[in-house]
């Protein structure tokens, strides 16, 4: 019994679609005959088409290579993929069993009780081949299946195939969901399918769409990029459809062995392997060579079938377009022929326009949609224009699309299929060459200038520059409104100088793109940066998005507060550019929640603080970026200046200190190292007890000698405690301070040894 819903698919599928008819007589249906004929403008006479998809190249010789192979469907393993009985009336009857297939009559001239016999025994054979075909079928859901249904019309098959429900409608039979909206009927035929449960099963159909290459090496049945479970879904709509009435597994067919013997003589007698690899069978055919004359109007182009001759079902149009082919004159194939044939051949122009030429016609492009609920209209949703493609991308991208790498439109639910990478990386190198500008707009994008550097870039992506990322994603950010394109793919996709005049006049190279135009005469309509200069701001763009991964989010898509560097379990460090220490500063956070930095110049602390620590943000920009301040409260600023020197009275400078660098002890508490002369010093701040205040310890060592470690210029409030400025320090291990000369303030006389002195403070605030 076949299932509800594969009926309907059948009957769709072979001449009462929901939105057209497929071939209405039993001509083979060639796509792109059908959707062009004979007026010329594809640069490709319609025979020669005919005579490559046709694959008369088998036995009279190819008349170009410009086309991509077409071989047959792969024999191997054939009957663990298709039913021994569907087999039998495909061979039988091919024309009638798949109206528009491109199988001819093998058996023209035979009575019916010959090509009974003769039907069956093939059938055997090729049943006998890789096996029988899977029997346990797995059910899956209505929704499963529903899904599957879903992906069909909005993934791509519809570009070809013929759908089975109207634009928007749930399911098959529903009413298109707007009352006010009609619908436009499809004007070029559908490729057809067959009776997918008469044919196969669930496990084989699931198998071809995960990789129809393995037995269609050609490529006119692409791979989708479907997943495991997508295809599966698919494939259970495709042969089961909404009802459970067709979920009993297939039995195993009984193969007559003396049946099949018969049918494997009879495949060679009838040639069947000069069209269908099956292992290393062989059948050398002669026939004349319709490359070096021109074809007769007897045998396969007869009006009428001849007996041992193929039988092909042609239309007068199709007859006569083959008939008009004349001897070949030259083998030579150029890059634009290759482009003209393949595009043909591979059914491109279903989806995409070149040079005025395709696109999806009405009635199918309604069924090209966006992944959700968005508002990039047809440039959401409908494939890229391949006019001057080859100036537009760069070789390894072109490449990389080509063969299913290369992705940038995760809104467009209709996929770009591969077809096989033989078939199309000559395209590839073909659009290249023939797209070439030749007069490409000068651009710069060496880095080696000053406005290339990636900081201005980034301005002008962002809210405070051209806004590029209010509709652009960028590295996998989602924009701030409608998720264009990804623009972190630029560099590595899109030629220079096509993205200068894309950028300088967007319309020019895609007319109704939504893209704004930001330079009117050389000028930007959105910046200030290097005086509007247009080409200066563009050259700034390709550096900072070639840069992208060394470097910030543009303003405007930047989560700011997420540069605010948090101690939690442990100290935190952070080198930047502090306001009031300097360059040198290197910020020490405490989970405790009181904070320092220490000045790396000057070699000691510089500032303490509570709360809060410190905005990471500047230290992810360049140089231009501004200082930072504390981002807690309370701060106090330290005694400024050099705090150590050999003889009391100085010379307080730097000359002879040397910076050695830190060490982190076993709690990650930063020890800093530093040297005045020959004495080595070891400093260390930590939160004391009571988290309010900071114990400051500083470690000489070196030859036995006097050096003076200055406190500051301020109030003793007793003989361990002193008032300098907003800090008190507090003395608990270290000899009396005394009064230095001058602006010196209080100085602490050290004995440095051999063994170590240690001199402890508490800074508290």
């Amino acid at each position: 019994m076949v299932p509800k819903q594969s009926t309907l698919i059948a009957s769709v599928l072979m001449g009462a679609s929901l939105m057209s008819a497929s071939p209405a007589s039993a001509a083979p249906m060639v796509v792109g005959f059908e959707r062009f004929g004979n007026d010329g403008a594809t640069g490709v006479a319609s025979g020669e088409l005919l005579y490559n998809e046709l694959k008369c190249t088998q036995c009279h010789g190819s008349r170009s290579a410009a086309f991509p192979a077409h071989q047959a469907p792969i024999l191997d393993g054939v009957g663990s993929r298709i039913r021994l009985e569907y087999l039998q009336e495909f061979i039988a009857r091919p024309e009638a069993t798949k109206p528009g297939t491109l199988m001819p009559d093998m058996m023209a001239g035979m009575s019916d009780e010959a090509r009974a016999a003769a039907s069956e025994a093939l059938a055997h054979f090729l049943a006998s081949q890789g096996g029988t075909l899977a029997s346990s079928v797995a059910p899956i859901s209505a929704e499963r299946r529903q899904h599957g249904e879903e992906l069909f019309h909005s993934v791509g098959c519809v570009a070809c195939h013929a759908p089975t429900r109207a634009a928007g409608a749930a399911k098959a039979g529903d009413e298109f969901w707007d009352d006010n909206v009609e619908t436009a009927a499809i004007a070029v035929p559908s490729v057809p399918l067959p009776n997918l449960s008469d044919k196969t099963s669930p496990e084989a159909l699931v198998a071809f769409l995960r990789d129809p290459a393995a037995i269609r090496s050609g490529g006119r049945m692409p791979n989708m990029t479907l997943s495991d479970d997508e295809a599966t879904d698919i494939a259970h709509w495709l042969i089961y459809g909404d009802g459970d009435d067709g979920l009993t597994p297939p039995a195993a067919p009984a193969i007559d062995a003396t049946k099949a013997a018969r049918g494997q003589a009879l495949f060679q007698q009838l040639n069947c392997a000069s069209c269908h690899a099956l292992g290393d069978t062989a059948s050398p055919l002669v026939a004349p060579s319709f490359a070096t004359e021109a074809p007769s109007p007897r045998g396969c182009l007869a009006e009428t079938p001849t007996a041992g001759v193929p039988w092909f079902s042609l239309g007068e149009e199709q007859r006569a377009a083959l008939l008009a082919l004349q001897p070949v004159t030259s083998a030579e194939v150029s890059q634009a022929d290759t482009i003209n044939h393949s595009l043909l051949a591979l059914n491109c122009y279903a989806c995409h326009e070149r040079n005025g030429l395709g696109a999806p016609e009405a009635g199918r492009a309604v069924f090209f949609g966006e992944t959700d609920d968005q508002d990039l209209g047809d440039e959401g949703r409908m494939p890229p224009t391949l006019t001057a493609v080859g100036s537009k991308l760069t070789p390894e991208w072109l490449t990389d699309i080509l063969t299913d790498e290369g992705r940038v439109r995760p809104y467009m639910a209709t996929r770009m299929p591969h077809f096989g990478e033989a078939n199309v990386v000559p395209l590839a190198e073909a659009f290249l060459a023939v797209d070439k500008n030749p007069t490409p707009l000068p651009i710069n994008v060496t880095g080696l200038e000053h406005n290339h550097r990636n900081h201005y870039g980034r301005e002008l992506m962002g809210t405070e520059g051209l806004g590029c990322v209010t509709c652009h994603n960028l590295n996998g950010h989602r924009s701030l409104g409608i998720p264009a394109v990804d623009l972190a793919f630029v560099p590595a996709r899109l030629q220079p100088a096509w993205f200068k005049q894309y950028m300088l006049d967007p319309a020019s190279l895609r007319p109704g793109t939504r893209m704004p135009a930001f330079f009117l005469e050389g000028k930007s309509q959105g910046s200030k940066l290097f005086n509007g200069n247009a080409n200066q701001q563009i050259e700034a763009l390709w550096i900072y998005l070639r840069e992208v991964n060394e470097t910030r989010l543009p303003f405007g898509m930047e989560n700011t507060a997420s540069f605010e560097l948090k101690p939690r379990d442990y100290p935190l460090m952070h080198r930047t550019f502090v306001q009031d220490v300097g360059t040198h500063a290197i910020a020490v956070g405490f989970p405790a929640g009181i904070h320092y930095v220490f000045d790396a110049l000057r070699m000691g602390p510089a500032e303490v603080w509570r709360g809060r620590f410190i905005d990471a943000e500047s230290a992810q920009a360049d140089r231009f970026s501004p200082f930072v301040k504390p981002l807690g409260e309370a701060v106090a600023t330290l005694p400024s200046g050099i705090g150590l020197a050999t003889s009391l009275e100085g010379p307080w400078t730097r000359d002879s200190m040397r910076f050695l660098g830190y060490r982190l002890d076993e709690g990650r508490v930063p020890i800093f190292q530093y040297a005045i002369g020959s004495v080595q010093v070891e400093e260390s701040l930590r939160p004391d007890e009571s988290g309010t205040s900071f114990q400051r310890r500083l470690r000489f060592s070196g030859p036995d000698q006097s050096i003076f470690l200055r406190l500051g210029k301020g109030e003793k409030t007793n003989e361990t405690t002193f008032k300098i400025g907003a800090v008190t320090l507090t003395l608990t291990s270290a000899p009396s301070p005394v009064a230095g000369p001058g602006e010196t303030g209080w100085v602490l006389p050290v004995a440095v040894t051999e063994a170590g002195t240690s001199i402890e403070q508490v800074i508290s605030w």
